[in-house]
């Protein structure tokens, strides 16, 4: 059969833009278990997984974003809407503070016990979240836990949002993964701006993000490659089906289950943020097959952006600029990537471009549905 002089150049691009992004080998040290977890037995049990990481000004936000997830898996258990549970922390942090993660690991054990939540944790001397998540993995996975829940360091748990969740993910048979509804909320001008455009373009906002989710850890048993720097996008392109009535029948979010979170920060950051965000859609669109690939784009990156999904969705004529502003940078990002590939010049990371100020809302928010996301 032939090919069309489209598709192989279709083909080209996509393997220059792969070939655009080449990280070196890393070696992952061992976690240092500060409180080993528990062994297990044959009853069903949950894994809550909380990764987070030592800094100069963060331990009382970390302790009240922690406190809230003993707080509700305590409620969930009593009251028999969570299975046994076992809550894991992992501390990262750089080499000169092994001793604060091991001191603060201990402190978050004397605090579960109070609530009477089973607690494991460790400390990982590197940066990068998926690492501590595959450790997650491996121990969720080893004692054939039903679901994996995780919760970053810097969101608001509505009440119950944890036994919503659970409930969700339970009545979907505890396959794939079920996600919070998420409640943007801004600080500042460039926060606002951001939340504003994100409310019209919607982009990456129908499928479960790891700020708050719950998954088989089966569906990931073998970790996530070391190409690959974001947990929820990994998770989302290893469960969509495309070519099926529901392509996204593995990925669903729970109304009922809310969380609100700051969006954005400092303009110039958020840009950056920006940046890996589109970075990081190019690197996984070039590495999982055609038919994933093209759903992400058609169905999620760009919903109702025409043409790409036409007949998908229709959007407003603000909506569709919007739009259309952000997949011009989608396609400058996309051609910086086939550049590097082409030229053999590749980047050789993808840097969070993280915010300084990581504080959760300081109160669960009960805000109407039109500020979600």
């Amino acid at each position: 059969m032939f090919r069309s002089k489209g598709t192989e150049e279709r083909g080209r691009l996509r393997t220059w833009i792969g070939r655009g992004y080449a990280p070196p080998p890393e070696a992952v040290p061992a976690p240092a278990w500060i409180i080993e977890p528990p062994k297990n037995d044959s009853a069903p049990w949950l894994l809550a997984f909380c990764p987070t990481f030592v800094s100069a000004a963060n331990e009382a936000t970390q302790r009240d974003t922690i406190e809230q997830m003993m707080r509700q898996l305590s409620d969930g258990i009593r009251t028999q809407r969570l299975p046994r549970s076992v809550l894991m922390v992992a501390m990262q942090h750089s080499s000169e503070a092994r001793g604060e993660a091991g001191r603060r690991l201990q402190a978050l054990d004397a605090l579960a016990r109070q609530y009477g939540v089973p607690f494991c944790g460790f400390a990982l001397a590197t940066s990068g979240k998926v690492k501590s998540l595959n450790v997650a993995l491996r121990v969720a996975n080893e004692g054939n836990a039903v679901g994996l829940l995780q919760v970053d360091d810097d969101i608001r748990l509505d009440d119950d949002c944890l036994s919503q969740l659970y409930a969700a993910f339970a009545a979907a048979g505890c396959r794939g993964a079920v996600g919070a509804t998420k409640i943007a909320l801004s600080r500042g001008k460039a926060s606002r701006l951001l939340r504003w455009a994100k409310g019209h373009t919607e982009s990456a906002t129908n499928y479960p993000h790891a700020c708050c989710m719950i998954f088989d850890p089966k569906d990931v048993a073998g970790g996530i490659p070391p190409r690959f720097v974001g947990d929820d996008r990994y998770i989302c392109f290893v469960l969509l089906r495309p070519g099926t009535p529901d392509p996204l029948s593995l990925l669903q979010l729970a109304p009922a289950a809310r969380c609100s979170y700051y969006i954005g920060g400092p303009a110039g950051r958020s840009v950056l943020r920006i940046r890996r965000l589109l970075l990081l859609a190019h690197i996984y669109m070039a590495a999982f097959p055609k038919d994933v690939s093209g759903f992400y784009l058609r169905g999620i990156l760009f919903p109702g952006f025409w043409p790409l999904s036409k007949g998908i969705k229709r959007t407003s004529p603000l909506a569709w600029c919007m739009k259309a502003m952000y997949f011009a940078a989608f396609l400058a990002i996309g051609f910086e990537l086939a550049l590097r590939g082409f030229l053999g010049y590749p980047l050789t990371s993808v840097t969070w471009a993280g915010f300084d100020q990581r504080a959760a809302p300081a109160a669960p928010a009960n805000r109407p549905l039109a500020e979600e996301n």
